[in-house]
Formats: structure tokens, C-alpha cells, sequence
């Protein structure tokens, strides 16, 4: 896990860590259209738990707008987007697709834009190149246990 310190903004960090909890809640009610609805259940919870409107707010910007093609408007926001496209990049995606049979395409296809055009720091697109050498590693070592069954 790589710590906000590390990518030198002054964010506030309160609302990074929040966001990226609450940032695909409203997916166990629907899929098109998630972000809007995750911002507006955290917004709700928050109001139950007597947050300050200002932080509500934040935590709202932070995560309305974090699909593929949509633009954060802060930088809390940017960060949310990177970490929820380098997790979809993640190990343990890979490795459910891979164990269910699951069509691999989409992720194979959206790589080569994730780091060239939706990554928004340096930082990320360094992560990005340490996930894909584990990329590399996990796929070889399917590649090999394959070999050895037929």
C-alpha cells in the first residue's frame, strides 16, 4: 500500500481514505451510474453521523465523478480515480478472472489507456509498472502449471 505522503499534495486525507471506502457502495443497487449514487449514500451516512458539511461535500466531490471517462474536480477526487483504475489492474482481479474463466479482454484492452491517458500522477504510473511485472509473474506462472497438465 502505498501512502498518500508519498505523492507530496497537500490533500486532506480524511476525505481520501473515506472516498475510497464509499466509492462503489451505490454498485449493490446498480452498476450505470454507481459513482453519483455512492456519493449520494456516503453524503446521506454522513448526515446521520453529524459530519460537517464541508467534509460531507469534499467526500462527495471526491467520489462523483471517478468512472473511466469522467473528470475528478479535486485532487482528493484524482487520487480516488487512480486507486480505484490501479486496483481494477490488481492481483486478486486477475486472479479471480483467471480461476473462474472469466473473459479477460476488457482489462487486456483498457491497459495500454490506463497508464498513457488515465493515470493523473507520476506515482501511479509507477505503481502501475510494479503491478504489471506482477502481472507478468502470476500469468507465467499460470502459463507453467498449464504445461505441466497437458
Amino acid at each position: 500500500m502505498v501512502e498518500l505522503k508519498t505523492f507530496n499534495l497537500e490533500v486532506n486525507i480524511d476525505v481520501c481514505i473515506i472516498s475510497a471506502y464509499w466509492h462503489d457502495i451505490g454498485r449493490t443497487k446498480l452498476n450505470e451510474g454507481h459513482e453519483k449514487l455512492s456519493a449520494e449514500m456516503l453524503k446521506e451516512e454522513m448526515k446521520k453521523q453529524n459530519y460537517g458539511n464541508d467534509l460531507i461535500n469534499e467526500c462527495y466531490k471526491a467520489i462523483e465523478n471517478h468512472k473511466w471517462n469522467m473528470q475528478p474536480q479535486t485532487k482528493e477526487g484524482l487520487i480516488v480515480k487512480d486507486a480505484d483504475k490501479l486496483a481494477w489492474l490488481g492481483i486478486g482481479r486477475w486472479k479471480d478472472c483467471l480461476n473462474n474463466n472469466q473473459n479477460l479482454d476488457l482489462i487486456i484492452n483498457g491497459m495500454p489507456k490506463l497508464k498513457s491517458e488515465l493515470l493523473y500522477f507520476n506515482e501511479s504510473r509507477e505503481i502501475y509498472d510494479r503491478e504489471i511485472i506482477k502481472l507478468i509473474k502470476l500469468v507465467y506462472s499460470y502459463i507453467k502449471d498449464f504445461k505441466r497438465i497437458i
